[in-house]
């Protein structure tokens, strides 16, 4: 009975073991089947997605952006990676970090099989993730792929693209990817880009153990952060170093000495705050040309070329002449604001009022109304520079300093009355059409203007310093800058021949002529609203010869193959709709010229350079100042002010305040520009004059000299005020 029970109980177990192992075996075999697709599912991903990892070694390069003479001028990066070649990686860099993470790279296919082996031994024995196998190849699919977290789908992918890496690309390059690739923290992506954040110089220039940091960063960046945890950074330094002097490898190590005193130096370098970030340390000399630039790529190539595509911007911007600019911006006004602060009209209820809000801050406090433009509250400045034979911009400064609530570019984006630096331009109407000469007499005394259409009776113009000076020659006019002579001269052009001239030195489309010209008498001294670039290229004019040239500031766009994208010479960049065209003759833009070196002696520029050309111009109240600067190369228009039309610079003029900044920017660029001469043709020609008539001599004239002409303007007449025996009487003013 006992046996009978027994052989039973035998029977069940064989017959559940049956049905046990059977269900192990199809466990196994289903587990196998779901883990051989899913290792298809992750090959077939890697393959489908290879291009895009490839892809992704050449992308994240910063957009660089270059002067005329190929001087790096800024950066455009969301993710700034280095870009060194094979050759250019230092041995000492490569002999580390060979020691480092992976000393079978020059043999292995991708994976390292013995060091995987003694990984995983490594862990069983001590229950737990202790030591890595990744080789270099592995690492750097693991940049590609994106992934950091420990998966094993993510091994496996890892695998796989490290196995493409391997036959697509050679040691070399697969070494080079990953010096430039591989994240070392704070922002800095590749060992070049560490070097210069963490140590402030070049790779090359390292020694032994600030290369082994930047080494030993690439497993654990932040943890490893030299200004974060140094005692962590020091304790993996000293471990690696200490397997040197057991293994010694074939490089150049320093003694134990050496290596302590490096150590001491590194601590005191380090030594610094754990929040900085490489994107602080971005270049940018000209943060109102980079902003320029970026948009222009924006809207030239699409939004996602902005920044980290690799591209390669080649501009006309002069890095030394920017630079000069934006430093002697800033301190100029950093010393003018003193003597010009923010003061109101108190007459004016909507400029007392926007102060009283600023002061109290209750709109944003208790309304979440927003602030008001703070730049409205102090003085702020705009230049722009161009190459009048070409219309290359060379430099282009915004405003004081570019930051969050100061990024309005003033120098192409505001329009402001010009105030007398217009005169020229109405002089050289007259003057081109043959009313008007550099000896004309034209009359600086009180006079009245019918201004019906403005619903009175008559305007009674003054000059700036309430004073007259009689009969003066319009050279003279020019030179002190009076205002009467100016409306006179207007009145005689007529607005017939202003119209076509505004549309040719301005205005270059119907429609903007129509919305921004006022057939008013002021337009000779300067009511209508123009832009520092307007002034500029108007002004350009004059030292080309007669044609106005299209502003431009991309050269050209390439990508990182060089392929080039983008070519702007002579493109509309501005959108100011200009065709390069001869305005005026050669022999109007000489006299012109010969005027403005006159004038530029009243500038206030403190510079005495023979060749400098320019006018002053100041505005209604003192409300705006500027100076616009000639040389044969380099037209500047620059423009001194607050942001709020309506505020005064106490005092402040063209000769003051912006004449002086223009003095400032030259004198450390002068041998640059200060050289070479204009050129004409027809060219004029110098006759002599009376002074006193602005006419022929005659043989009673007591003084004669010499005047600059155009060839149609060259006067007929005698002088009729000298004559034997008699004085001729004139009327002083229309109110005689």
């Amino acid at each position: 009975m006992i046996f009978k029970k027994i052989k039973e109980w035998i029977q069940l177990l064989e017959s559940n073991f049956y049905q046990t192992k059977m269900l192990i075996l199809s466990i196994v075999s289903i587990s196998f089947v779901v883990f051989g697709f899913f290792i298809i599912f992750l090959y077939l991903s890697v393959q489908s997605n290879k291009v895009l990892y490839f892809k992704e070694i050449n992308r994240n390069y910063s957009n660089e952006i270059y002067d005329r003479n190929g001087k790096i001028l800024a950066e455009l990066f969301q993710k700034k990676i280095s870009s060194l070649s094979y050759k250019e990686i230092p041995d000492q860099v490569k002999d580390l970090l060979l020691f480092v993470e992976d000393q079978n790279f020059f043999s292995h296919g991708g994976i390292d099989y013995k060091s995987l082996a003694r990984a995983v031994i490594t862990n069983i024995i001590s229950f737990g993730y202790v030591q890595g196998a990744s080789t270099i190849t592995q690492q750097l699919a693991r940049i590609l792929l994106g992934e950091r977290e420990k998966k094993i789908s993510r091994k496996i992918k890892e695998a796989f693209l490290a196995f493409e890496l391997e036959n697509r690309f050679s040691k070399e390059e697969i070494l080079t990817f990953y010096v430039n690739l591989v994240y070392l923290g704070h922002g800095a992506y590749g060992f070049s880009n560490a070097s210069e954040f963490y140590f402030r110089k070049p790779l090359k220039e390292l020694n032994f153990i600030e290369t082994l940091v930047l080494v030993s960063l690439a497993s654990r960046p932040e943890y490893y952060s030299p200004f974060r945890n140094f005692q962590h950074l020091e304790k993996k330094i000293d471990s690696i170093y200490e397997r040197m002097l057991r293994e010694k490898p074939k490089f150049l190590y320093p003694d134990k000495k050496n290596y302590l005193a490096q150590k001491e130096k590194l601590k005191a370098l380090l030594n610094r705050s754990p929040h900085e970030s490489v994107f602080g340390t971005r270049i940018d000399y000209a943060p109102y040309v980079t902003e320029f630039v970026r948009r222009k790529i924006e809207s030239i190539l699409g939004k996602e070329y902005t920044t980290s595509m690799g591209l390669k911007i080649y501009t006309t911007i002069d890095r030394d002449l920017q630079i000069s600019a934006s430093e002697e911006s800033y301190l100029h006004l950093e010393s003018l604001r003193k003597l010009h602060p923010y003061k109101i009209d108190e007459k004016d209820l909507t400029t007392m009022f926007e102060k009283h809000y600023l002061e109290s801050g209750i709109g944003s406090i208790f309304f979440g109304m927003p602030l008001l433009n703070i730049s409205k509250q102090q003085l702020e400045t705009a230049s722009i520079g161009l190459n009048p034979q070409t219309g290359e911009v060379l430099m282009m400064q915004g405003g004081s300093l570019f930051q969050a609530n100061n990024q309005f570019n003033r120098a192409i984006q505001m329009y402001r009355q010009t105030g007398s630096s217009i005169k020229p331009i109405i002089y050289s109407a007259g003057i081109e059409a043959g009313i008007l000469n550099p000896a004309s007499i034209l009359e600086d005394s009180p006079l009245y203007f019918p201004l019906v259409e403005a619903k009175k009776e008559y305007w009674v113009p003054d000059n700036i310093d309430k004073s007259y000076e009689g009969p003066i020659s319009l050279r003279e006019a020019l030179d002190k800058s009076r205002n009467i002579p100016a409306l006179i001269a207007t009145e005689k052009i007529g607005f017939e021949r202003l119209r076509e001239h505004y549309k040719n030195f301005f205005f270059h489309t119907e429609s903007e002529f129509k919305r921004r010209f006022k057939e008013e008498i002021a337009i000779g001294i300067g009511i209508l609203e123009m832009s520092p670039l307007e002034m500029a290229v108007a002004y350009s004019v004059f030292a080309n010869n007669g044609v106005i040239k299209v502003p431009y500031l991309i050269e050209r766009i390439e990508d990182s193959n060089g392929n080039v994208l983008y070519e702007g010479i002579s493109k509309d960049e501005f959108n100011l709709n200009i065709v390069e065209n001869k305005i005026i003759s050669g022999d109007t833009a000489e006299v012109m010229i010969d005027l403005l070196k006159s004038s530029a002696r009243f500038g206030g520029t403190g510079l005495d350079l023979e060749r400098l050309a320019g006018k002053t111009g100041t505005t209604n109240k003192y409300r705006d100042a500027w100076f616009i600067g000639i040389l044969p190369t380099l037209t500047i228009s620059i423009w001194v002010g607050f942001d709020d039309p309506k505020v005064s610079m106490n005092k402040g003029t063209g000769s003051t305040v912006a004449g002086p900044l223009y003095g400032k920017i030259i004198k450390r660029v002068k041998e640059t520009y200060d050289q070479g001469d204009y050129s004409f043709s027809p060219r004029a020609v110098r006759v002599e004059i009376c002074p006193k008539s602005g006419k022929l001599p005659n043989p009673y004239c007591p003084v004669k000299k010499v005047e600059i002409f155009t060839q149609n303007g060259i006067p007929e007449e005698e002088c009729d005020i000298h004559k034997l025996g008699e004085t001729k009487i004139r009327k002083k003013s229309d109110f005689e």
